[in-house]
C-alpha cells in the first residue's frame, strides 16, 4: 500500500518543493501542447501526498512517472508488470496520442491491457518500440530549380576527362570503393547514385522538424539565412534547405529578398568542386524566385575549415546590408561527415607510422584516444562561440559515407551508436541543459528518382530509403538576448518606438520625453550601460514612479491606466524587438512590424479586418451552424503576472538569467486598481503583444484538439472571440469549455458581451458601413493634394529633408501649417511633417495630379500668410468648394448620428421590455454603427473644423455635449479631440468643458480635468483668470495627475505666462518642492524656478537616487544654464525622420476609427 510518507521522502531526496513538483506535473501532462500553470495541480498533488488512499489512479500515476519511479501491478499468478517508459517509448506513444485523440495515458493503458490479456494486438508498421497503422505514402521530387541544377552539373562531369565512364559503374560492385577513393570519378558515381537519396533524406527531416510557419516569421522579422554543410555530401543538405525555402508560401514574402548565406565544408577536392558548381547553378535557377544564395565552399581539414568559416559569417554579420549582428539561428548538416574524420584517422595514423619509424612509440593518450567526434564537436563550438551564434540547429544523416567509415575505421558496426556517442560528446562539451535532442531514430522517406539519376536510368522510378538521423539545437549560455538589445540601433529605433506611442497615448509626461532628448545619445547609452553594468540594479527602471490614472472607457465604465518611465518603455521595447521574433504562434493582433519604423505593430485595421473576414467565412462554411462572440471580462486588470512571465519565458525561450529579471521587473508590479499580483499595464506600447501571447493555450486548444477539429472554427483578436460551431448542439459544450480554459488563466468571460447567433445572422453583424467608406474615399481624395503639394514645395521639403540644418525641415513645416490654417485645414506639426515626408518617398508622385499653389511664403508674418490664402483661394476655387462640401456631409453624419443615438439610447429603458433578443441585437449593432460614424466624423472635423452650424447648433457644441453627457461617451479619443478644440480657437468650449468638470469627484474626473487643462496652451489668448486656474492646479490640485499636467502648460506657454507670474506664484513652486513631491512633478517645479529665479535653487535637496536621475539632473542643468524656455521650443529631434512609416496608410488609420473592436 502506498503510503504518503514515502512520496515525501522522495521529495525531501530530491530536494523538491510541492510547488516543483507541480510545474514538473504540469511539463508532464502538456504532451507537447501548452504547458498548463503549475497552480492548476498544486491542490490535487498536496492532497494526493497527504492522503494516497483517496486520490485518484490516474493522479498517483502521473506523480510516480515524474518523480522517475516504478509502478507495479502485481496480479494473483505472480505476473508483475513494470512500467517504466524509456524516451523513444515515450516520443512514439506521444505520436500515437495525438494520431488518435488520446491521453498518452490512454494509449499506454490500452496497451497495457492488452498485453495482460493476451488480446492480440493488429498488424502494423513498426515504428521504435511500439507499432502503427500504416499511413499512405507521400513521395518526394525534386523542385524543378534543383533539378535543372542536377541535370547541369552531370552535363558538365560529362564533359570532363577525369570523370569519364562514372555512368557506366555498376553500383553494387563500385558503390564500396568509390566511396574510398578520392578521384573526380569516384565522387561523380556517387553524385550519380547517392546525391538523390542523402536530398531526400535531409529534406524529410526538415520538413518534420522545421515547421513552415515558424520558419516564415524567422524569415518575416529577419529574411536572411546562414547555413552550414560539413563534410557537404556534394551540397545535398544546402539544396534540401533551398528547396524547404521554396515550398513556403511566397505571399507571406514582403518584397525584400530571402538571403541564404551557404557554406560547404570537404576535404575531398573534388567533392568541394561538385558543391561548388552545384550552388552556382542553384543560384542561377533560384534568383527568379527571390532568393539571393551566396556561397562559400571551403576545402580544407576541419580545424582551418572552422576558423574560415567564422570570418566568412562575421563579415556577412558586419556588412551593410544586415542589422542583425548576431546569429539567431545557424543550420547544420552532416550528410558526409566522414570525409574529415577519414581524413584525420588518415593523418593520424601517417603520425604514428612515422613516429614509429623513428623509434617512438605515440602517446596513446594524445594520439589515438581522441573522441570519434571531437573536431566536429569543436568545430560546432567555435561556431556558436565566436561568430556568435544563439542557436545552432544540427542534422546528422547516417550516410553510406558514415556507415563505410565506421566499418573501416572503427569498432562501432551500427551508425545509430556512431550518432548517439555524437549526442552524448556535445553534452559533455557544452552541458546537458544546453544541448537537445529532437529527433533519433530511423527514418523512411519515399521518393521519385529523378532524370539523370542512376536508377531512373535503370528505370527505377521510385525507392523507399530508411536511414538513422537526428536532430539536436545547441544554445549558448553566453551569448544571450542581452547583447543585441543594447546595440546602439536596436536601443535608438525603441526610444523612436516609444516616442511615437508617448504622444499617441490618452495622457503623457512630455516634459520628461523632451528632457531626455536634450542629450539623447548620451541617455541612450546611459540606459544600455545600465543593462549591462546594473542588471539587477532595482531602480534600473524607476518602477516606483508610473503615474496612475482612471480612463473613461465608456459612459459608465474607466479603465486605469499607467504612465511609466520614458526609460522603462524603452528598455521594454528593445526586449521586445529581440525576443519577440521567437514567437511562433500565428496571430491576427499585435503583430510586430520588421521594417525599423517608429511603429513597432502592424496597423490596426488590415489585421482586425482579416479577423472579422476569417471569421465570416467560417461561418458560411457552417450555414446551418451556431457561432458564439464574446470577449473576457477586465482583460488586462485580472492577468495573473507570475503565469504570464511563465508563459513569455517559456514561449519565447528566454534562456538570459538577466533578460529574465528584466521581464519580471516589468510585469511584477503592484498596480493601482488591481488586485496583488494581477495586472498588465495599459498605456505602454508592449502590453498588447504580452496581453496576447497570453492567451495562446486557448488558441491552440481549440485550433489544434482533435476532438473539435472538424467541429469548430476559432478566431480571437485579443480578447474578442469568434467561435463558429458546425452544429448547434455542441454550442453549451464549447462555451463551457471556453470558460474553463480561460478560468486556468484566472480570467473569465465577459457576461454581458457574450452572444450567440445562427451563422447567418453573424453575417448582418459583420457588414461594412458603405456609406462611410465612401465619405472616407472622398475625405482622402480630396485632402491628399493638401498633403502631395506641387513640384516647388516638394522641392523645397526634399532640400529641407536633406540639409545638415536641422531647423530648416520645422521652419517650412510650420510655415506650411499656418498656411493650411488659413483656408481652415487644422493640423498639428508633427501630423504634417509625416504626411509631408511621406509624399516626398512615394514612387512617381511627380505623375499624380496636382492643385496650383502660390510661391511659398517667405515669413511668417500675419500679412504674408493672408496673401498666400488670397492667392491659394483664387487658384483653386474649385478644390475649395469640393472641400466645403465634404465638411458639410461629414458634418451632416456627424449631427445625424448624434441625434439618432439620443433617440435611441432615450428609448432603450422602454424597448428593453417590449422586445426580444433578435431586436436587442439590432439596436446594439445599430448602437455600435452610429457610435462608430460619430468617432469618424469627430476625426475627420479636428482637420476640416468644428465650426459649421446645423440644426441651429454649432458642430462644437455637440462635442462638447458628447463629453459632458455620460450616455453619450463614445469618444475615445479625449485628448486629441479637446487640444484640437482649443487650436482651433474655441475658447468657449473649453470653458464649458472645464465649467462642468472643475468640481465633479467621480473616477474618471481628474484625467478629464487635466486634458482640459492641458488645451489651456493652445488657446489663441490667455488670459489672467486661465494662468491663475493653472497655477493654482500646479501646487494645490488633489491628484498628481493634474498637478503634472499643469505645471507642464505653465512651462508650455513660456514667456505668454510672464506677464502674469508674481513672488507669490514662485514662493508656492518653492513650498510645493520643499513638500518632496515624486521626481516626475518635480523637475517640473525646478524647470519653473530655473525659468524665472534660478538662485531659488540654490538649497533644494535631492535622494541618493536623485542625484543620479536624469530627469532631476538635466532640470538642473538647463535652470542653471537659463535653457529652460528650449524645452518646448525644440521641434522633434531630426533622426525621428528616418523612422517614419513611409507606407500610406492613412486609409487604414481612418477606417480604424469606425470599425471598432467588439
Amino acid at each position: 500500500m502506498i503510503q504518503g510518507k514515502e512520496f515525501e521522502q522522495r521529495l525531501e531526496g530530491l530536494n523538491w518543493t510541492l510547488y516543483r513538483l507541480a510545474k514538473e506535473m504540469a511539463e508532464y501532462r502538456s504532451q507537447g501542447e501548452e504547458v498548463s500553470p503549475a497552480s492548476r495541480y498544486h491542490s490535487s498533488i498536496g492532497k494526493a501526498i497527504e492522503n494516497p488512499r483517496k486520490s485518484r489512479l490516474e493522479t498517483i500515476e502521473d506523480i510516480v512517472q515524474v518523480l522517475n519511479g516504478e509502478l507495479r501491478i502485481i496480479w494473483e499468478s505472480d505476473q508483475v508488470v513494470t512500467i517504466r517508459l524509456e524516451d523513444e517509448t515515450i516520443e512514439a506513444l506521444k505520436q500515437r496520442a495525438e494520431n488518435e485523440g488520446k491521453s498518452i495515458n490512454e494509449v499506454a493503458r490500452q496497451l497495457l491491457i492488452q498485453a495482460l490479456s493476451g488480446i492480440p494486438t493488429q498488424k502494423h508498421t513498426k515504428l521504435t518500440e511500439l507499432v502503427f497503422d500504416g499511413e499512405p505514402k507521400i513521395y518526394r521530387s525534386f523542385h524543378p530549380a534543383i533539378a535543372a541544377a542536377y541535370s547541369s552539373v552531370h552535363q558538365w562531369l560529362e564533359e570532363r576527362p577525369e570523370a569519364e565512364g562514372y555512368k557506366e559503374l555498376d553500383y553494387s560492385q563500385e558503390i564500396a570503393r568509390s566511396l574510398r577513393k578520392q578521384d573526380l570519378k569516384s565522387i561523380a558515381f556517387q553524385f550519380y547514385t547517392l546525391f538523390p537519396s542523402h536530398y531526400f533524406q535531409a529534406g524529410h527531416v526538415l520538413d518534420n522538424v522545421i515547421n513552415s510557419a515558424r520558419l516564415l516569421n524567422r524569415i518575416k522579422s529577419n529574411p536572411r539565412i546562414y547555413l552550414v554543410d560539413v563534410g557537404c555530401a556534394l551540397g545535398a543538405g544546402t539544396a534540401a534547405f533551398v528547396e524547404k525555402i521554396l515550398t513556403l508560401s511566397k505571399e507571406e514574402f514582403s518584397s525584400k529578398p530571402i538571403e541564404i548565406i551557404a557554406v560547404g565544408i570537404d576535404t575531398n577536392l573534388y567533392g568541394y568542386a561538385v558543391y561548388k558548381k552545384l550552388m552556382e547553378e542553384i543560384q542561377k535557377n533560384v534568383s527568379e524566385y527571390n532568393i539571393n544564395l551566396e556561397f562559400k565552399a571551403i576545402n580544407e581539414p576541419l580545424a582551418q575549415a572552422t576558423l574560415r568559416t567564422i570570418s566568412y559569417f562575421q563579415s556577412k554579420l558586419n556588412d551593410e546590408n544586415t542589422s542583425v549582428k548576431i546569429l539567431p539561428h545557424l543550420f547544420i548538416t552532416q550528410l558526409d561527415v566522414a570525409s574529415s574524420i577519414t581524413q584525420y584517422e588518415q593523418l593520424r595514423k601517417e603520425r604514428e607510422e612515422k613516429l614509429k619509424a623513428l623509434g617512438i612509440e605515440p602517446d596513446p593518450e594524445t594520439e589515438s584516444d581522441q573522441s570519434l567526434w571531437q573536431n566536429e564537436a569543436l568545430f560546432l563550438k567555435g561556431l556558436l562561440e565566436e561568430i556568435p551564434a544563439e542557436k545552432i540547429h544540427l542534422v546528422t544523416i547516417g550516410t553510406k559515407n558514415i556507415e563505410q567509415f565506421l566499418e573501416d575505421e572503427t569498432e562501432i558496426k551500427e551508425i545509430s551508436q556512431g550518432i548517439q556517442e555524437l549526442h552524448l560528446y556535445l553534452k559533455q562539451l557544452f552541458g546537458s541543459d544546453q544541448v537537445s535532442i529532437f529527433l533519433e531514430g530511423n527514418q523512411t522517406v519515399n521518393f521519385y528518382h529523378p532524370i539523370d539519376s542512376y536508377w531512373y536510368y535503370f528505370q527505377h522510378l521510385s525507392n523507399q530509403d530508411s536511414f538513422y538521423s537526428s536532430f539536436v539545437n545547441i544554445v549558448t549560455s553566453e551569448i544571450d538576448e542581452q547583447k543585441q538589445i543594447i546595440t546602439d540601433e536596436n536601443m535608438e529605433i525603441a526610444w523612436a518606438k516609444a516616442r511615437s506611442n508617448v504622444f499617441s497615448e490618452s495622457f503623457y509626461d512630455e516634459a520628461e520625453i523632451r528632457l531626455f532628448e536634450q542629450n539623447l545619445d548620451d541617455n541612450l547609452k546611459i540606459l544600455a550601460n545600465k543593462i549591462v553594468e546594473l542588471p539587477y540594479a532595482k531602480d534600473l527602471l524607476n518602477l516606483d514612479q508610473d503615474i496612475s490614472y482612471q480612463f473613461v472607457k465608456n459612459k459608465i465604465k474607466s479603465r486605469p491606466k499607467q504612465v511609466t518611465r520614458l526609460e522603462e518603455e524603452i528598455i521594454a521595447i528593445a526586449i521586445l524587438q529581440t525576443i519577440g521574433t521567437k514567437s511562433d504562434f500565428e496571430h491576427y493582433a499585435y503583430k510586430l512590424k520588421p521594417e525599423p519604423t517608429e511603429d513597432l505593430y502592424e496597423h490596426y485595421f488590415p489585421c482586425y479586418q482579416k479577423f472579422l473576414n476569417d471569421s465570416k467565412y467560417s461561418a458560411r462554411s457552417y450555414p446551418d451552424g451556431a457561432v458564439i462572440r464574446t470577449d473576457i471580462k477586465s482583460y488586462y486588470t485580472e492577468v495573473i503576472q507570475e503565469q504570464l512571465l511563465d508563459i513569455t519565458n517559456r514561449e519565447l525561450k528566454i534562456i538570459s538569467p538577466r533578460l529574465k529579471w528584466l521581464l519580471y521587473q516589468i510585469f511584477k508590479k503592484d498596480l493601482d486598481g488591481h488586485e496583488p499580483g494581477k495586472g498588465l499595464k495599459q498605456g505602454t506600447l508592449t502590453s498588447g503583444f504580452y496581453a496576447n501571447l497570453y492567451l495562446k493555450s486557448v488558441d491552440e486548444y481549440f485550433q489544434n484538439s482533435s476532438k473539435w477539429k472538424d467541429i469548430i472554427k476559432y478566431h480571437r483578436y485579443v480578447d474578442d472571440i469568434i467561435i463558429i460551431v458546425r452544429n448547434p448542439v455542441y454550442l453549451e459544450e464549447v462555451e463551457q469549455e471556453l470558460r474553463d480554459k480561460i478560468d486556468e488563466l484566472g480570467l473569465s468571460l465577459n457576461e454581458s458581451k457574450t452572444e450567440h447567433y445562427n451563422s447567418a445572422d453573424f453575417e448582418t453583424t459583420l457588414v461594412q458601413d458603405k456609406a462611410l467608406d465612401q465619405l472616407n474615399d472622398e475625405f482622402n481624395k480630396a485632402l491628399v493634394y493638401a498633403w502631395r503639394m506641387n513640384f516647388e514645395y516638394r522641392t523645397q521639403f526634399e532640400a529641407a529633408n536633406l540639409s545638415k540644418d536641422e531647423y530648416l525641415w520645422w521652419k517650412k513645416v510650420k510655415l506650411y501649417q499656418q498656411c493650411l490654417h488659413s483656408i481652415d485645414i487644422f493640423i498639428t506639426e508633427d501630423q504634417l511633417s509625416r504626411k509631408i515626408h511621406q509624399k516626398l518617398v512615394e514612387i512617381d508622385i511627380s505623375k499624380r495630379k496636382e492643385i496650383s499653389f502660390p510661391t511659398f511664403p517667405s515669413s511668417s508674418k500675419y500679412t504674408v500668410i493672408l496673401h498666400w490664402s488670397s492667392q491659394f483661394k483664387k487658384l483653386n476655387s474649385n478644390w475649395l468648394k469640393r472641400k466645403e462640401k465634404l465638411k458639410s456631409n461629414v458634418t451632416k453624419i456627424f449631427i445625424d448620428s448624434v441625434e439618432e443615438l439620443e433617440t435611441l439610447i432615450k428609448n432603450i429603458p422602454y424597448q428593453n421590455e417590449l422586445i426580444d433578443e433578435t431586436e436587442k441585437r439590432q439596436i446594439n449593432i445599430k448602437r455600435r454603427q452610429l457610435e462608430s460614424r460619430i468617432r469618424w466624423s469627430v476625426k475627420k472635423l479636428m482637420i476640416l473644423g468644428f465650426d459649421q452650424v446645423r440644426n441651429k447648433k454649432i458642430v462644437w457644441e455637440k462635442v462638447v455635449d458628447l463629453i459632458c453627457n455620460p450616455r453619450l461617451f463614445v469618444i475615445r479619443n479625449l485628448l486629441e479631440v479637446i487640444t484640437h478644440l482649443a487650436y482651433q480657437g474655441h475658447t468657449d468650449a473649453i470653458q464649458q468643458l472645464w465649467d462642468y468638470y472643475k468640481d465633479r469627484e467621480e473616477e474618471t474626473d481628474s484625467y478629464l480635468r487635466a486634458v482640459i487643462i492641458e488645451a489651456f496652451r493652445f488657446l489663441p489668448i490667455l488670459e489672467v483668470s486661465d494662468f491663475h486656474l493653472i497655477f493654482n492646479l500646479s501646487t494645490e490640485a488633489k491628484q498628481d495627475i493634474e498637478k503634472l499636467k499643469a505645471t507642464e502648460t505653465w512651462l508650455y506657454l513660456g514667456d505668454r505666462a510672464q506677464p502674469f507670474v508674481q513672488k507669490k506664484h514662485l514662493q508656492a513652486i518653492v513650498n510645493a518642492l520643499e513638500s518632496d513631491p515624486f521626481p516626475r512633478l518635480k523637475k517640473n517645479y525646478i524647470l519653473i524656478l530655473g525659468m524665472y529665479d534660478v538662485t531659488l535653487l540654490e538649497n533644494i535637496s535631492l535622494s541618493p537616487e536623485e542625484k543620479n536621475d536624469y530627469l532631476i539632473q538635466d532640470a538642473l542643468r538647463l535652470s542653471e544654464e537659463g535653457r529652460v524656455s528650449e524645452i518646448f521650443q525644440k521641434p522633434e529631434p531630426a533622426r525621428v525622420r528616418q523612422y517614419y512609416n513611409t507606407k500610406q496608410t492613412s486609409t487604414s488609420k481612418d477606417r480604424s476609427d469606425y470599425l471598432s473592436p467588439f
